[in-house]
């Protein structure tokens, strides 16, 4: 010890057993967490499913992810994008860029984030942090996708600005 102040000595953090993480794992995995999840739906869904179809072991996923929830909540963020901002359709009319954002890919991207919302749905009760991570994920894509469609329509001059601009976001979207 140097001195006698017991606050001098150097504290000693024990070495790190195993390999450091590899994150390059981490965007297959939550993929086919994703995968999954629709195929099963979140109670059948398991970790073990998980690790097959991400061609890993189950200790790997349980290094980066404590829980099934965890790993969901993660997964969720990456949820097929049906709506994406940067590429809103400019069609000149309201309803023309409405119409826009249903091409024919977003169809099939409806159908995997339908099943699987739908699904998820059920857990809000239960797991409250899923159910909001999924709202972030798609509702909240689309709320903000209709909100810039009205707005560029308000600047326009096509439409009046809605009094209840929020509301009538949630509306479309629903």
């Amino acid at each position: 010890m140097v001195g006698d102040d017991p606050a001098a000595e150097t504290v000693v953090t024990p070495p790190r057993r195993g390999r450091n993480l590899d994150r390059t794992r981490d965007a297959e995995i939550l993929d086919a967490a994703l995968e999954v999840l629709v195929a099963t739906g979140y109670l059948g869904l398991t970790v073990e499913m998980v690790a097959v179809r991400a061609n890993s072991g189950k200790a790997t996923i349980y290094r980066r992810w404590r829980s099934k929830d965890e790993l969901i909540l993660d997964a969720a963020q990456r949820m097929p994008k049906l709506a994406e901002l940067d590429r809103m359709p400019d069609t000149g009319t309201l309803r023309g860029d409405l119409l826009g954002l249903f091409d024919a890919q977003s169809i099939d991207k409806s159908e995997q984030v339908r099943r699987m919302t739908g699904d998820l749905a059920a857990t809000v009760k239960t797991r409250p942090a899923i159910a909001a991570a999924v709202d972030r994920a798609v509702i909240g894509l689309w709320v903000a996708a209709h909100r810039r469609l009205i707005e560029r329509a308000v600047d326009r001059g096509e439409i009046s600005t809605p009094a209840e601009l929020d509301t009538l976001c949630h509306v479309v979207q629903r």
